[in-house]
């Protein structure tokens, strides 16, 4: 292209500018810049070929802790923080429940601060011309129930700064979550991470139940709950009795309400939580309606009967429960590291507890963090998994 004469002189004339600045001057603060691309945003993960995230990342998720290559100890050496583990027997009846009187834990609490914000990665399910009352009040306070399968936690994983830091960030993101795999033989290992959880100024409480299994295959069901926004009652917490084996590892069960409405409104809702063996998982999700029936039965009246827990089988296995008028809160969502199958869930007859408001998803602390597979399988094979609740009991508001 050939440039007009006058366009020509005032070109040198910029360019010999420029050369001149470079040659007599420097620009405070220039020396240090440097071109690179833009960074990636919630649409482009960090981890691109991870094929198991979905959604927005959290916003306030904490500066990650480095990975280690081996456990250090970071938990305060204490002997004030004790859990109950109880022996609860087994009846005679199969899936007889009677509730069985826990102790209040010990963790220590900090309430200084407020509860964090907890902005998540949002999955909306279901046909939005059938939301339901609670559905259509999505600005309104809501509770997060969550499920974190921790992949054999005792107490190496604990010692580990980074896998210990990860599993508090992701306890301080919901009002209660339903913990599976507690392996260990030291009894105060939960209330010393809860009391961790509680050094930023939550409130963060829990409930544990005996070992349950077979053989070296031993875990604990815990939950643990925001006692801003949760309360509960320990003396309705017990172990569904199970004496023909039926279920490899027997549900823990427990009951909670909402702090944040009126009592006499307040969604109150019941938890079992469930970890199901993989081999087992045909029959052994067969027996799940029975198992809701009954607990519906135990003399409290509750018909919100939510289980939690990892069914060991993807969502595509689990179409009896549909059958049966339950509702998966999460459908072909991978909840697994690897993204390969979607083994945890929430699941509840959406006839009964109508209080769901749709929103639910898998906490992708993989991306948030920014880690390699291998660093996030320091921490669990499992993501963490969630679902929305209103606060008000029917979801009307």
């Amino acid at each position: 292209m050939i440039l007009p004469s006058k366009k020509l002189a005032t070109l040198a004339s910029l360019l010999g500018g420029v050369a001149y600045l470079s040659q007599h001057y420097t620009i405070d603060g220039l020396s240090g810049v440097r071109i690179q691309p833009v960074s990636r945003t919630a649409a482009q993960p960090a981890n691109s070929s991870y094929p198991g995230s979905s959604g927005a990342p959290f916003t306030n998720w904490e500066q990650p802790v480095s990975p280690t290559s081996g456990p250090t100890n970071s938990f305060p050496q204490t002997n004030s923080l004790t859990s109950w583990l109880p022996d609860i027997a087994r009846s005679v009846a199969t899936f007889t429940s009677s509730p069985s009187t826990l102790p209040p834990s010990t963790s220590s609490q900090h309430v200084s601060a407020d509860f964090d914000q907890r902005n998540t990665t949002t999955s909306v399910q279901g046909d939005p011309r059938l939301l339901s009352t609670a559905q259509q009040n999505l600005r309104a306070p809501t509770l997060k129930i969550a499920s974190f399968n921790l992949q054999r936690f005792g107490h190496h994983k604990a010692e580990n700064p980074f896998v210990a830091e990860t599993v508090i960030k992701v306890i301080r993101q919901f009002d209660v979550i339903a913990l599976q795999e507690v392996c260990t033989q030291q009894q105060d290992l939960i209330a010393m991470l809860v009391d961790r959880v509680n050094q930023n100024g939550a409130r963060y409480d829990y409930l544990i139940g005996p070992r349950v299994g077979n053989g070296d295959n031993l875990e604990q069901f815990a939950f643990v709950f925001n006692t801003k926004t949760i309360e509960t009652d320990r003396d309705q917490l017990y172990s569904v009795e199970d004496p023909d084996n039926l279920l490899l590892r027997e549900p823990l069960v427990g009951w909670f309400r909402s702090k944040q409405s009126d009592a006499r409104k307040a969604f109150t809702f019941t938890l079992v939580n469930v970890h199901i063996e993989p081999e087992r998982s045909d029959s052994e999700t067969r027996l799940l309606p029975e198992l809701v029936q009954s607990i519906r039965r135990d003399g409290r009246d509750e018909d919100d009967v939510i289980l939690v827990g990892d069914f060991g089988a993807d969502s595509l296995s689990m179409a009896y429960l549909k059958q049966r008028g339950f509702t998966l809160a999460l459908n072909e969502t991978p909840t697994l590291v690897s993204g390969a199958k979607t083994l945890d869930n929430i699941v509840f007859t959406s006839k009964a507890t109508d209080e769901h408001i749709g929103r639910s998803g898998t906490l992708d602390f993989l991306r948030k963090s920014n880690l390699s597979i291998d660093q996030a399988l320091q921490v669990s094979d499992h993501l963490p998994i969630w679902a929305e609740f209103s606060i008000v009991e029917g979801g009307a508001y």
